[in-house]
């Protein structure tokens, strides 16, 4: 389900709506779910799975927040089988935070895994949101192949799954993405890449890598700082002990 707060109040009353995973696809159910908005917009993207536990698609759910907000039906859109440039599913898409308008309230979504290898498959949402948008895929190279990182350690025998080398959010600002991965190496690593999206096709401009030797870093969420264009970054952080750590990058005293 899905809700809405129709004033400033967090404590007060919210619009709550059940939403129908398998309009559409009927026998199929909704896994891994991740959300995203934007001024006109909720966003939300799915590996939809049949009962027998077998992947069928990828979809994308768009809702209309003014509907949501005024307690009204929700005006919506469901993209079924979303698919990637070269044809294949993105599997755990990735929708986009963005808090400030885009050229032509252009919307974006990213993946990658380390089937992908070296390379980020963005897609641009454009058009109507409620009637037939128009959903276009690309593909941004990555530094290197990267691979699937394994379990993080913490005190004791047990490792904490890591799920993968794919995205974990994706966030829009000033005419750039930022998204945060975690990849295999000796410790595992997170990946913050900065991709230019005010052009076609987009650029990654730059990656920066956060590491620390004997510790693992996952679940990256990645945030930018709307001052100037410096980030923080938010994961699960491993070692010796286990707990959540903060991260901030000053990118001007990085020099890039």
């Amino acid at each position: 389900y899905r809700s809405f707060s129709p004033t400033d109040d967090p404590a007060g009353s919210w619009n709550i709506y059940w939403i129908d995973a398998d309009a559409g696809q009927p026998g199929l159910w909704a896994d891994y779910t991740s959300i995203g908005i934007d001024r006109l917009g909720v966003y939300i993207t799915a590996n939809m799975w049949n009962r027998s536990d077998n992947f069928r698609n990828v979809t994308l759910f768009i809702y209309d927040q003014t509907d949501g907000f005024a307690g009204q039906p929700l005006d919506n859109t469901h993209l079924v089988d979303v698919l990637t440039q070269g044809g294949g599913s993105p599997f755990t898409l990735r929708p986009a935070t963005l808090v400030e308008p885009s050229p032509g309230d252009e919307y974006y979504l990213a993946q990658t895994s380390s089937s992908f290898g070296s390379s980020l498959e963005l897609f641009r949402l454009t058009g109507d949101r409620y009637n037939n948008p128009s959903l276009s895929a690309s593909t941004v190279s990555l530094p290197a192949f990267f691979f699937s990182p394994g379990g993080g350690r913490q005190p004791g025998d047990a490792s904490v799954s890591t799920l993968g080398s794919q995205l974990w959010n994706v966030y829009y600002r000033n005419g750039r993405l930022l998204t945060a991965q975690a990849i295999g190496a000796t410790d595992i690593t997170t990946w913050v890449h900065r991709i230019d999206v005010s052009q076609a096709p987009a650029v990654r401009e730059q990656t920066y890598e956060i590491s620390e030797a004997g510790r693992d870093t996952f679940l990256p969420h990645v945030v930018p700082d709307h001052e100037d264009n410096d980030f923080a970054m938010v994961s699960a952080f491993s070692g010796e002990d286990l707990h959540v750590t903060g991260r901030y990058w000053n990118i001007a005293a990085d020099g890039k």
